[in-house]
């Protein structure tokens, strides 16, 4: 498939906001392993394929694998340092979370507009 210089800067500027190399749009390989970051659930909720597992010899045309990213697939394994949406949604953010001194919680200072 052939495309234009505009379509190649936006699917360049995709790629890289998503954690792509900026090279990658110039020496893509044919094949790539992606990786889930986001479950994929049935109608009813149910977990078919878990984040983190692996789908190999998928193709590694740059419009390709743009259209997988939208839909948390990466060709990188899911971690703990990793940044995409998906991600960082299903780390345990901490709010909500109030630590108690002898069972008491803290109140809330209120701030004064000066």
């Amino acid at each position: 498939m052939a495309i234009g210089t505009r379509e190649r800067i936006q699917l360049r500027d995709e790629l890289t906001s998503q954690g792509y190399h900026w090279n990658y749009i110039d020496e893509w390989q044919p094949k790539v392993t992606l990786y889930r970051h986001c479950a994929m659930k049935s109608t009813s909720g149910e977990v078919i394929s878990p984040a983190g597992t692996a789908l190999p010899n998928l193709p590694g045309n740059p419009d390709y694998v743009a259209k997988k990213t939208r839909i948390g697939l990466f060709p990188w394994p899911p971690s703990d340092s990793c940044q995409c949406r998906w991600c960082t949604a299903s780390k345990p953010t901490g709010v909500g979370s109030v630590e108690t001194l002898d069972g008491v919680v803290p109140r809330k200072r209120k701030t004064r507009a000066r």
